[in-house]
C-alpha cells in the first residue's frame, strides 16, 4: 500500500452501454480485495505492534479518486474502512487531487479527521496508471506507544501522546553517479507557503528601507548599505546597480522560489524506502523541538549522572515538565513564557514587628487571576505564615 503506488491494469470488459457485466465486476472486485488482503498480510508480518498482530487492530483499503472505499481487507476493523474514506476526502479538500504525485504519502493521527485517538496512525498514498491518478490506498493501524500518560484516565489530547498533523510528503529519490549515499528530496506544501510569505515580508521591508535612497548622497547610501549588511535576511535580496543605487534583487527572489518547502535528506541505509527516510527525519524534528523547548523554555541546567536509574529519572522528570507546559499552554491559550511572566508577579512579603512575623501574598493582578481560573488552580492563600515573637 503506502510505498507501492503503481499498478498494471488490464483492459476492462464492458457491455456496449459502458457498464460492467456481473462476471467482470465480480472478478475485478475480487482482485481489488486480494490486493488489500496481500497488503494486510505484509502489514501483519512487518508490524512491531503486538496489538496489530494479535488483535487485528488495523485496516487496509483501496479507494477511488474521490476517496470512496471500493475494497477492504477481510481481516482488521471494518469501522476503520469507513473512517479512511472520510479521512481521504478531508485530505483531498486540503490537498487537491491535481497536487498529488507518484510516491506521495500523507500521514496523520489527528483524532478529528482520522480514527478517533492518537495511537491509531493513518496513511494515504495515491495510485497512478500511465501518469494519471486512478485511486488511493490507505492503512490505519494501532501502535502501542505514542507517548502520553500510561493510565486510561486522560482527559485532554496532550496527555494522550504525540499529535501528527496531516503532512503531505512529496518524496523523490535522486541518484548521483556512483555515490554510496542516497539523496531524498521532500516537498512540504505548507512549508512552501510559509517560505513564500516570509520572503515577501523580507522584500517588503527591504524596499521600504531603500525607497528614498536614490536621493541620498553616495556616502549616506553606503552607510545604509552597511546597515543592511548586518541584517542577513534583508541583505541576501539587496542588489547594488553599477551606478551604486540600491534595489531589491527580484532575480534572486525568483530563484529562491524553486527551493520553497524543499528539504534534501541524505541516508546510507540501502533497505529503507524513500518514504520511510522522510518520515524518520520528520520524527527527528519532533524530538529536536521537544529537546529545544526543554533547554530554552524549561531552562534546564547541566546535570551529570553515572547511574542508569538517575539518568532515566532525570529524562522522565524533564519530559513531565514539558508535558505540564504543553497542558498549561493549551488550557490557557497562551505561551509558557507569557504565563510564567504573569505568575511571577505574585510575590510573598515577610513582615516582622513587635507582634511577631507574618508572610503575606501580594494581591494577584487580573491577568494572573484569569490564568489561574483557566488552569483550574485555586488562588494561593493570602497569609502564608504567622508566628508570635519569642519570649
Amino acid at each position: 500500500m503506502p510505498g507501492s503506488t503503481t499498478s498494471r491494469w488490464p483492459a476492462w470488459s464492458c457491455r456496449e452501454d459502458g457498464a460492467l457485466d456481473a462476471i467482470t465486476l465480480e472478478v475485478w472486485w475480487s482482485r481489488l480485495v486480494a490486493i488489500a488482503d496481500e497488503a494486510a498480510t505484509s502489514l501483519l508480518r512487518t508490524a512491531f505492534s503486538t496489538i496489530i498482530r494479535e488483535s487485528n487492530d488495523y485496516t487496509v483499503v483501496v479507494m477511488n479518486t474521490s476517496g470512496q472505499t471500493i475494497a477492504e481487507c477481510h481481516a482488521g476493523i471494518p469501522g476503520f474502512a469507513a473512517l479512511m474514506s472520510v479521512l481521504t476526502r478531508q485530505l483531498l479538500a486540503r490537498f487537491p487531487a491535481d497536487s498529488w504525485r507518484d510516491g506521495d504519502i500523507v500521514i496523520t493521527n489527528g483524532p478529528w479527521i482520522a480514527t478517533g485517538h492518537l495511537p491509531d496512525i493513518a496513511m494515504v498514498t495515491p495510485v497512478f496508471h500511465n501518469g494519471a491518478l486512478v485511486g488511493f490506498t490507505g492503512t490505519a493501524a494501532h501502535v502501542p506507544d505514542i507517548g502520553g500518560t500510561p493510565d486510561m484516565g486522560v482527559t485532554d489530547l496532550m496527555s494522550e501522546g504525540l499529535l501528527i498533523s496531516p503532512l503531505h510528503l512529496q518524496v523523490k529519490e535522486v541518484r548521483i553517479g556512483d555515490a554510496p549515499d542516497r539523496f531524498v528530496i521532500c516537498f512540504n506544501p505548507d512549508a512552501a507557503e510559509r517560505d513564500a510569505a516570509v520572503r515577501a515580508d523580507l522584500i517588503a521591508k527591504l524596499e521600504d528601507m531603500i525607497a528614498r535612497s536614490d536621493q541620498l548622497s553616495a556616502t549616506k547610501r553606503a552607510e545604509l548599505r552597511g546597515k543592511i549588511s548586518t541584517m542577513p535576511g534583508l541583505n541576501r535580496f539587496l542588489r547594488v546597480t553599477p551606478g551604486g543605487l540600491l534595489r531589491a534583487d527580484k532575480t534572486k527572489a525568483k530563484a529562491e522560489e524553486n527551493l520553497d518547502g524543499k528539504y534534501l535528506l541524505r541516508c546510507a541505509d540501502p533497505t529503507m524506502t524513500a518514504e520511510d527516510i522522510a518520515l524518520g527525519y520528520k520524527q527527528l524534528l519532533e524530538v529536536e523541538r521537544g529537546w529545544r523547548d526543554m533547554k530554552s523554555v524549561l531552562d534546564l541546567r547541566p546535570a551529570c549522572h553515572r547511574l542508569e536509574e538517575r539518568i532515566r529519572a532525570h529524562v522522565i522528570l524533564c519530559w513531565l515538565a514539558l508535558l505540564l507546559i504543553r497542558v498549561a499552554e493549551n488550557q490557557a491559550g497562551q505561551t509558557w513564557p507569557k504565563i510564567r511572566r504573569e505568575l511571577d508577579r505574585i510575590h510573598v512579603g515577610t513582615f516582622t514587628g513587635p507582634a511577631g512575623t507574618f508572610r503575606q501574598l501580594t494581591e494577584p493582578a487580573k491577568p494572573a487571576r484569569d490564568l489561574l481560573a483557566k488552569l483550574a488552580i485555586a488562588p494561593p492563600r493570602k497569609i502564608h505564615e504567622l508566628t508570635a515573637p519569642r519570649t
